[in-house]
């Protein structure tokens, strides 16, 4: 019969269908590296004359497979310096955003510390890590004054305690990344990092990105504030003026100014007014 088709046609049919089948989903799971074993692939199978089903499936298969293990050369990549974190860079955390060494708008830490008051380092007091890390664009404009309507405290034994709590409660019942405040200041005059400098912290709703957050320990709706405390923040918003890490005008507010809270308390904001660099909206 003119239109009939040999049994050993069909099964080359066959076979020539399954192996297109095959690089398909070679092709689906690969990608396009797989071309040139394809096209090897269809020209053995173009050559079906004179050829068992063995050998083609050899050739249509097992060959292909062996091109595809020899493109599978292991490469090496040089990890980048954040990636998994760079301690040398002050920057534990893996986040590809640090604030790089070397760019005029950052700095990787305060390099005048003569002219900055002594900072208890998070490590030093016990705190977590963060969950996530976000740097700011500097110089800051503004720095916002809150208390943490907590007991106050008088030394370090005494305040400790209270820093973690309040970061507990940051962490666990607020879901921040870390404790809201960049610096906490105690009645003795201490100061504990927060998040620290160059660091956003979550204190103040629309000015985070652009704004340090200083609390003050204590609850200032019912008594004022001890000049140690006032003198050290003082101090401090000055260190992070000459380090550039608050504009030379930054604009002290409280943070009842910005929002709806009585933060920082009557007695501490009356204060605030004969602060340098304090500023009425």
């Amino acid at each position: 019969m003119a239109h009939s088709v040999s049994a050993s046609r069909m099964r080359r049919l066959f076979v020539n269908r399954r192996s297109l089948l095959v690089w398909v989903i070679l092709v689906l799971f690969f990608g396009d590296f797989t071309s040139f074993p394809f096209s090897l692939s269809v020209e053995v199978m173009r050559k079906r004359s004179q050829k068992s089903r063995f050998a083609m499936d050899f050739k249509a298969f097992i060959l292909p497979l062996f091109i595809l293990l020899l493109q599978e050369i292991p490469v090496h990549c040089v990890k980048p310096p954040w990636a998994g974190g760079n301690p040398s860079h002050g920057n534990v955390h893996g986040n590809p955003h640090r604030n790089p060494p070397g760019n005029p708008h950052v700095n990787p830490q305060i390099e005048n510390v003569a002219s900055c008051p002594e900072i208890l380092s998070k490590r030093s007091w016990g705190g977590r890590d963060p969950i996530k890390v976000f740097y700011t664009i500097l110089p800051i404009e503004y720095v916002i004054v809150h208390h943490t309507v907590s007991n106050p405290c008088n030394m370090e034994r005494k305040c400790i305690p209270l820093v973690k709590n309040i970061q507990d409660y940051h962490m666990n019942e607020l879901k921040l990344d870390d404790i809201g405040y960049n610096f906490l200041i105690g009645g003795d005059g201490s100061i504990y990092e927060g998040v620290g400098w160059h660091r956003r912290g979550s204190h103040t709703y629309g000015y985070n990105s652009r704004s340090i957050g200083i609390a003050f320990i204590g609850n200032y709706e019912n008594y004022g504030p001890t000049k140690r405390a006032v003198e050290a923040a003082k101090d401090l918003i000055q260190c992070g003026i000459n380090n550039n890490e608050l504009a030379k005008d930054v604009k002290v507010y409280g943070g009842r100014q910005v929002q709806a809270t009585l933060s920082p308390g009557e007695h501490l904001y009356d204060d605030m007014k004969t602060w340098p660099y304090f500023a009425e909206i």
